[in-house]
């Protein structure tokens, strides 16, 4: 009889985990239809300065959203419909930790410019060769609203780019590119 009881405890600890992983599956799933697409106009906006509460708020759900990517290394708060100055940026690829700027402007460039391929979540599967500073210096403040200087070299430098462009011109090269290649 104990053994009964065990498969039985067995087959709803496995019912159990696949509750788990369908729910975690489906937030996942809705975390990432929040990622604005090419069509949609908040991605031209032009984004506004942000306060620390509304920074906080916005930040933490970009960081989920993010984290529900499989290959995403960046976002701009309009990807995901808010028109604020916010990028996150994955700064250590191995463990997935993301830095949130709050009103970040680029206030150095290096002289060198190198050329990579480049996507963007709002573009899904679209990639562009694109120009890229090499070195860049970005003032911001973070999620503790203390303000920050930091530099950014090689594919750090291209997402922090990337991003800033979303925000400050309402535009983004990969798209640019997506545009030029529909036309032909």
């Amino acid at each position: 009889m104990p053994k009964l009881k065990g498969k039985v405890l067995a087959k709803e600890r496995q019912k159990k985990r696949k509750r788990r992983a369908t729910s975690l599956e489906s937030l996942r799933k809705d975390l990432i239809a929040k990622i604005r697409k090419h069509d949609d106009p908040i991605l031209k906006e032009v984004c506004t300065h942000v306060d620390r509460v509304e920074g906080q708020k916005i930040g933490k759900e970009m960081i989920r959203v993010l984290l529900a990517t499989k290959n995403g290394v960046g976002l701009a708060a309009c990807q995901i419909g808010y028109a604020k100055n916010i990028i996150a940026i994955v700064s250590d690829s191995m463990s997935r930790k993301i830095n949130i700027m709050l009103n970040p402007v680029i206030v150095e460039k290096s002289e060198t410019i190198k050329s990579g391929m480049e996507g963007c979540l709002s573009y899904p599967d679209v990639y562009g060769l694109i120009e890229r500073y090499e070195t860049v210096t970005v003032e911001f403040t973070d999620m503790n609203f203390i303000i920050q200087k930091e530099t950014y070299k090689n594919m750090e430098a291209v997402i922090v780019q990337h991003e800033c462009e979303h925000l400050q011109e309402g535009m983004c090269e990969v798209g640019k590119k997506w545009k030029e290649s529909q036309k032909k």
